[in-house]
C-alpha cells in the first residue's frame, strides 16, 4: 500500500496537504520522533509504513482520543511534553537520536522556532528534520493571509516577525535546508515543508 493510502486509511491529513510525495522520497527511519499527537492520525501511519522504527509521538497534553493501544513507552509511544524544552533525550539511548523529527504542533512560526531549537541537538547524523504546516508569510504576505490566521486565537501569531523567527533559527543550525510547496496541488494556504538535513 501507498503511503498516501496508508495516510488516507488513517485519516491523516498529510495526504491532504501531498506531504507523501516528499516522505516517499526517504529512507526509512530506525527513531522517528513527531511533535503533536492530536488523535493519533499520523503516529498510527508511520507504524503501519514502518514496522520495525521505533516511534515516540509527543504533545502538550494529555489526548483523550488516542486508542487504547497508544500507550507511553508502547509502540507507538506517546508522552506528554512541551517541545519547546522538553528534555527528549530521554527516551533515547545514550549516543542515540531519531533520525527523522517532525514538527506536527501547533504550526506558529514562533513555536517552530523553539522547537527547532531544542530539537536539533537530538537529530542524529544524517537525520531529517521536517517542520509541517509552514504559513509562508513571506511569500504570501501578512496583509493577505487567509481570514483565519487573522483572527483569534491566532491573530498575532502568523505575522513577518515571527516567520523571520522562524527563518532565523532554520539559519542557526548551518544545515542544508529545502522548501516544498504543495499549495497548488494541496488549496490549502500552509501546505509547506521546511526541510532541513543533519550532515
Amino acid at each position: 500500500m501507498s503511503l498516501e493510502a496508508i495516510f488516507k486509511a488513517c485519516g491523516c491529513d498529510k495526504a491532504a496537504h501531498h506531504y507523501h510525495r516528499f516522505y516517499e522520497t526517504l529512507e526509512a527511519p530506525r527513531h522517528l520522533l513527531e511533535i503533536g499527537v492530536y488523535r493519533g492520525a499520523s503516529l498510527r501511519a508511520w507504524c503501519r509504513h514502518f514496522p520495525c522504527t521505533d516511534i515516540l509521538g509527543a504533545d502538550t497534553f494529555t489526548r483523550e482520543h488516542c486508542p487504547a493501544d497508544f500507550v507511553p513507552l508502547g509502540r507507538p509511544a506517546v508522552v506528554k511534553a512541551d517541545s519547546r524544552k522538553a528534555n527528549f533525550a530521554q527516551f533515547y539511548e545514550e549516543g542515540e537520536g531519531p533520525d527523522w523529527i517532525i514538527d506536527d504542533g501547533s504550526h506558529r512560526p514562533r513555536d517552530q522556532a523553539a522547537t527547532l531549537k531544542n530539537l536539533w541537538p537530538l537529530l542524529a547524523p544524517g537525520g531529517v528534520y521536517v517542520i509541517e504546516d509552514v504559513v509562508p508569510v513571506d511569500v504570501i504576505g501578512e496583509d493577505h493571509l487567509p481570514e483565519w490566521f487573522r483572527k483569534k486565537p491566532q491573530q498575532g501569531h502568523f505575522t513577518m516577525a515571527a516567520f523571520l523567527e522562524l527563518a532565523c533559527a532554520v539559519s542557526a543550525t548551518g544545515a542544508t535546508w529545502e522548501r516544498h510547496d504543495y499549495r497548488h496541488l494541496s488549496g490549502k494556504p500552509d501546505s509547506v515543508l521546511i526541510v532541513l538535513r543533519k550532515p
